[in-house]
C-alpha cells in the first residue's frame, strides 16, 4: 500500500486526543450535508463550522490571499501564482460564466477550483462535466478521536527529524519521489514550484518531519500548526515502504499536538483510496470536510485561438 496523501490545503488548523461519541452520520449546522462517521472528535460541531471558513481566509505570513467573488472564494498564492477557487454559489445555468471568470482572474488556460458540498456537487457535477471540467479524486478530512495503536516494533535506524532550512530539498525530492512511486529524480519545474511553495508556508504556519533510515531519506510529513494542526501531506518512498516508518511520523505528530493542547489533528486523503482506510484504523474516524477538485482547460491550451470557455463538440464557445 503506497503510504501517501495527496492534498492542496492552505489554511489554519489544530489537534486532540479526546474521544468522541459513535454515531452513523452527523450534519453539517450551516450547509445542512449529512457527514458519515464512525466516532465522533468530542468538538465535531466546532471543527466543522472551522472547517468550512478555512479557504474562505487569507493567510498573509503564508503568501495566500482569498477574495470573495460572485460563484465562491479565489485564493492566490503570491509566490507561486497559483489560484484555486472554492464554488459556494454556482447556479446551473451560470457554470460558463463561472469558468470564464475563474480564468480571467487567475490569467492561465488551466483552471482548478474545489466543490465542498455534497449536494452542490451532485447537482452541478453533470453540467461541470459537459463544459469540459475534469473532476478528481474527492477528499475527506478526518479528525483524530483516538486509538492510534502502539508500534510494535521499529524500523532499525530509524530517525525523525524537522525540516529546516538546509534540509528542505531532500525533503521535497523525498514527497516527490514517494507520490510518484517512482525511484526517478522529480521533473525539475515541479521541484522549483514545490520548493517556492515549501519556503512559503514554512515561513508561516507550515511545518515538516522527516524520517531517515541509515541517513537516507525515507519518508516527509508536513502540517500546519495552529489551535488546529492540520496533516496535509505524508509520503514515503517505495524503498522504505512496509516498515511502519509512516505510522511512526503520525505518532509523532500526534504526540506533539498533545503536548501544544491543540484542539484537533486531522488529516486528509481520498475518500476511496487505500490510505484512508489506514488513517482510520489509526484513530482518524471523524469526518469533518469534504471537497472535490475539477480542472479545465482553456481553448489555447487545447490548440485553439480564443480564451473563452472550450465546450465539447457542438456545444459552441462562451464569451
Amino acid at each position: 500500500m503506497a503510504e501517501n496523501i495527496r492534498t492542496t490545503a492552505v489554511l489554519r488548523l489544530s489537534l486532540n486526543g479526546g474521544r468522541g461519541r459513535s454515531c452513523q452520520t452527523t450534519v453539517d449546522p450551516e450547509r445542512g450535508r449529512k457527514i458519515p462517521s464512525t466516532q465522533r472528535h468530542r468538538r465535531h460541531d466546532e471543527l466543522v463550522s472551522e472547517f468550512g471558513l478555512w479557504y474562505t481566509r487569507s493567510v498573509p505570513e503564508m503568501g495566500f490571499y482569498v477574495e470573495e467573488r460572485r460563484f465562491g472564494f479565489y485564493q492566490r498564492q503570491k509566490d507561486t501564482g497559483r489560484v484555486r477557487a472554492t464554488v459556494r454559489h454556482l447556479p446551473v445555468g451560470d457554470v460558463e460564466r463561472f469558468l470564464q471568470d475563474l480564468r480571467e482572474y487567475s490569467a492561465e488556460d488551466e483552471i482548478t477550483f474545489h466543490v465542498d458540498d455534497r449536494e452542490l456537487d451532485e447537482r452541478i457535477g453533470p453540467v461541470l462535466r459537459q463544459s469540459g471540467c475534469t473532476p478528481d479524486v474527492a477528499e475527506v478530512f478526518l479528525a483524530y478521536t483516538g486509538g492510534m495503536p502502539v508500534l510494535a516494533s521499529e524500523c532499525e535506524d530509524l530517525s525523525v527529524e524537522a525540516v529546516k532550512e538546509d534540509t528542505i530539498e531532500e525533503a521535497v525530492r523525498t514527497e516527490r519521489k514517494g507520490f510518484a512511486d517512482s525511484e526517478a529524480e522529480p521533473d525539475a519545474d515541479e521541484l522549483r514550484r514545490r520548493l517556492i511553495l515549501f519556503r512559503a508556508e514554512m515561513g508561516g504556519q507550515g511545518r515538516c518531519l522527516l524520517a531517515r533510515v541509515a541517513g537516507e531519506p525515507a519518508s516527509v510529513v508536513g502540517f500546519y500548526e495552529g489551535e488546529d494542526r492540520f496533516i496535509h501531506h505524508l509520503a514515503t518512498r517505495v524503498p522504505f515502504r512496509r516498515r511502519g516508518i509512516a505510522s511512526r511520523l503520525l505518532s509523532e505528530v500526534l504526540a506533539h499536538a498533545r503536548e501544544r493542547g491543540c484542539r484537533s489533528t486531522i488529516i486528509n486523503a481520498a475518500e476511496n483510496g487505500r490510505p484512508v482506510g489506514l488513517y482510520r484504523s489509526l484513530g482518524f474516524t471523524d469526518e469533518v470536510y469534504w471537497r472535490r477538485e475539477y480542472k479545465h482547460v482553456g481553448c489555447t491550451a487545447q490548440g485553439g485561438r480564443s480564451k473563452g470557455v472550450c465546450l465539447p463538440a457542438g456545444g459552441g464557445v462562451a464569451d
